[in-house]
């Protein structure tokens, strides 16, 4: 059975944690707020005839498999420099 000084210890740690991780919500609003504009600018392209629906499917599934790239090693990365700094 944990000591309560114990307990006290480890809240303290995931509250800490979780103060870290503040600056990867920040990261994904940029990131899901590019891909709403590049998705916009092509849906406009679309229906101006300049872009045909396949580009338009092949793109966003592209952007989104970078956007999801990026954001889960920034964490990866980030939760590997926590984890040695806590």
């Amino acid at each position: 059975m944990p000591k309560g000084s114990e307990v006290e210890e480890f809240i303290k740690k995931e509250i800490a944690l979780k103060e870290r991780y503040k600056p990867f919500t920040l990261v994904s609003y940029v990131l899901v707020s590019i891909y709403l504009l590049v998705v916009g600018l092509i849906a406009l392209y679309i229906s101006q005839g300049i872009i045909t629906w396949p580009t338009f499917v092949a793109v966003t599934f592209i952007l989104g498999a970078i956007f999801v790239a990026v954001y889960g090693g920034l964490q990866v990365l980030h939760v590997s420099f926590v984890k040695k700094n806590l």
